[in-house]
């Protein structure tokens, strides 16, 4: 035949490629054709051949920006956009700091929206969450300079606003009626808030110099009385955001009036006894972090991690949930990590304490580093 000769009767035109083709080489799995009859290995199809032009004559920019993408990751763990293309596409756009909005998710929790001052500048003035939640930043925050770096100050400034909001909360919860103050405040507040106020109510009762198993059944009238109050304001007219932090409020509540319950039916009148002990406790100060959120339960201590977590849901609490909490505070205590998982268990991401970010003990745990200076 025309344009065949020896060497496997393939055309000049394949074995020229072959030829060059550097030693060692291989030929896509995908399209091998085997061996001809003089040894030789097939060439690559046409679309590998593209391929490889396309990757030789890239643009030096194009190719810096590839080169620099691994050692940029490294500056910024939090930024984990897994596709490099992503993460070439946002770098390119350095300049346009708005061009890192579509990647935020990947990045945090619940931040997934940045606020600009405006459409086309690079101050930052507060974050969203997905369900629509807007918390300002404790002070304004200038996005200059690489995605990867002032993507960490982005990080900074939201555990600094969380500390801020909560710290907030907690000066005015004894100035306002309840009802008023769930209304006004950010979701978040509302529950590790809410968290501290109970368990500073629950101790005065269980350290009363009066009849404490009484003074525990006054503070179980409290409970429902609250609940009632809650309930009433739920069936009025609220927002969305205020609906969805009052309704996790109420899930919350729920549960810390059964432990009520439970502590006047065992008669608990000590702060020690175990069935206090057991709950998971948060407080404002400590023995190591006078100024910041702390959770407790049993012989585990740590520190708020103020990760924004917005306006989500909460699963109705069960005894199995607080068998986690105190599996994974007690990991957390001695420099462990956990990760629950199913359907059930895997609620915990929104339903735990914020360890790495909210009343609500988060599972990506161990981003304990917490931010303070605000």
């Amino acid at each position: 035949m025309a344009g065949l000769k020896e060497g496997g009767g393939r055309p000049a035109g394949q074995r020229k490629a072959a030829a060059e083709r550097p030693e060692g080489g291989r030929a896509s799995t995908t399209h091998r054709r085997g061996r001809g009859a003089g040894g030789e290995k097939s060439t690559p199809c046409g679309a590998t051949l593209a391929l490889r032009r396309d990757r030789a004559g890239r643009s030096p920019a194009r190719a810096s920006t590839w080169a620099g993408a691994p050692a940029h990751r490294a500056q910024a763990p939090s930024l984990r956009l897994r596709r490099r293309e992503k993460h070439t596409r946002t770098r390119a756009q350095a300049r346009r700091p708005q061009a890192v909005q579509p990647h935020l998710r990947k990045c945090f929790d619940n931040l997934v929206k940045l606020k600009f001052v405006s459409d086309k500048g690079a101050d930052i003035s507060g974050m969203i969450s997905g369900e629509g939640e807007e918390v300002p930043f404790y002070k304004p925050l200038k996005a200059r300079g690489n995605v990867e770096k002032w993507l960490l100050d982005v990080e900074d400034w939201m555990c600094k606003t969380v500390h801020h909001i909560c710290k907030e909360g907690l000066k005015a919860y004894p100035e306002q009626a309840r009802r008023d103050w769930v209304r006004e405040r950010e979701a978040q507040t509302v529950s590790s808030i809410g968290m501290v106020m109970w368990c500073a109510d629950a101790e005065a009762a269980l350290m009363s110099d009066k009849n404490r198993v009484e003074q525990m059944k006054i503070f179980y009238q409290q409970n429902v009385t609250q609940l009632t109050e809650l309930t009433e304001l739920v069936r009025g007219k609220l927002t969305s955001i205020q609906r969805k932090s009052i309704v996790a409020l109420v899930t919350q509540d729920v549960h810390n009036r059964d432990i009520v319950e439970t502590m006047c039916i065992k008669q608990c009148q000590n702060l020690l006894d175990f069935s206090w002990q057991q709950q998971l406790r948060y407080y404002w100060g400590g023995e190591s972090a006078e100024d910041d959120l702390v959770y407790k339960q049993v012989d585990a201590m740590g520190i708020y991690g103020y990760e924004y977590m917005g306006a989500g849901t909460r699963l109705v609490i069960t005894p199995l949930t607080d068998r986690c909490w105190m599996t994974i505070t007690g990991a957390l205590h001695i420099k462990l990590g956990a990760a629950p998982a199913g359907e059930r268990v895997g609620a915990l991401h929104r339903d735990q304490p914020s360890l790495p970010g909210t009343p609500e003990l988060q599972n990506r745990a161990c981003h304990v580093g917490r931010r303070r200076g605000v």
